[in-house]
């Protein structure tokens, strides 16, 4: 426990020591884009900026995995409306949805509301979109749904991408795990270790199934209803 606290530090203190110059970095890659400069300077400031913005995304995820790995106690749960949150990270995600003509259809509105933090629900749904958004097939819709289990309210966030290979599966949640359903996408490897942190923490399960039942690729997560009967560890 004491060398995971150790680790979790360092991997915090080096992420606050990069955002500095990264910033600069990103700063004067922004600098040379305005700039009427040549193609080729141009295109190097393009490179540039890209890789600085997916390095800053990265120390982002980073920070948030070590915050929520050092807060000790239980969160503040509220009761709070799944769609609500889900249109707060779809407007978060508009450029990616629209950079691969992708539609975004939410179904939640008659669920009932969950109990969850809702700034750490709305990091979920993102980083789940963003997930589908980067397998999803070119026009195709990201479908999210809902359906009451007993005192559980259960969300499937669904793309129709390439399939996760089946020894892929049970490692997807792991923080800088990478499926390579198609290469040449950017990510950092840590979204769905945060989902998978934000919702345990919630006291839910995630998992993922490839394929569903209906052949698609399905990340699956349980949240409590708001109005189910209170256990003793909940009060």
């Amino acid at each position: 426990m004491q060398l995971e606290r150790i680790r979790s530090d360092f991997v915090a203190n080096v992420s606050h020591e990069l955002r500095t110059p990264l910033t600069a970095i990103q700063g004067y890659a922004e600098t040379l884009l305005s700039m009427d400069s040549s193609e080729q300077t141009q295109h190097f400031a393009a490179i540039i900026y890209r890789h600085s913005c997916s390095l800053a995304r990265m120390l982002e995820d980073l920070l948030v995995l070590a915050r929520l790995e050092g807060q000790g106690g239980a969160l503040e749960l509220c009761p709070t409306e799944c769609a609500a949150t889900l249109d707060e990270a779809g407007s978060l995600c508009q450029t990616r949805l629209q950079e691969r003509k992708l539609r975004l259809e939410g179904h939640l509105e008659k669920l009932p509301p969950v109990l969850a933090d809702d700034r750490l629900l709305t990091l979920v749904f993102r980083n789940l979109l963003e997930n589908a958004c980067r397998y999803a097939e070119e026009e195709t819709a990201i479908r999210v749904t809902g359906r009451v289990e007993g005192d559980d309210v259960v969300i499937r966030v669904v793309d129709d991408g390439v399939l996760i290979p089946a020894d892929d599966l049970p490692r997807i949640f792991e923080r800088f795990y990478q499926v390579e359903r198609h290469r040449g996408q950017n990510s950092t490897g840590l979204g769905l270790a945060i989902c998978k942190h934000v919702i345990e923490r919630h006291g839910g399960r995630i998992w993922a199934e490839s394929p569903a039942e209906d052949g698609s690729t399905a990340i699956i997560f349980t949240l409590r209803r708001a109005d189910a009967p209170r256990t003793p560890v909940q009060e």
